[in-house]
């Protein structure tokens, strides 16, 4: 019989990058711009616009989600031409 200190070990790992997130439409008609994106209830995001992927406006800060789809509209002029949005920890 052979003795070991060797007991085996369970780790669990939250991983905070599990949670949904996915663009899931985008719209633009004229001015009008409408954002679509999986989102986590009680999560709060930040959209965000730029018109050289350098310099970028906050839109609208500390949305909260309170179900798995959120959905975020707005009037932008043309000349901004890309949109972020940003999971707020």
């Amino acid at each position: 019989m052979v003795a070991s200190d060797h007991l085996p070990v369970l780790m669990v790992f939250n991983n905070p990058f599990a949670q949904p997130f996915a663009l899931t439409a985008f719209a633009r008609s004229n001015q009008d711009v409408v954002l679509t994106w999986q989102s986590v209830p009680g999560q709060s995001y930040r959209v965000e616009a730029s018109a050289d992927f350098t310099n970028w406006l906050t839109l609208a800060d500390d949305l909260q989600a309170t179900n798995g789809s959120f959905t975020f509209g707005t009037n932008f002029p043309a000349s901004v031409q890309f949109f972020r949005v940003k999971r707020l920890n």
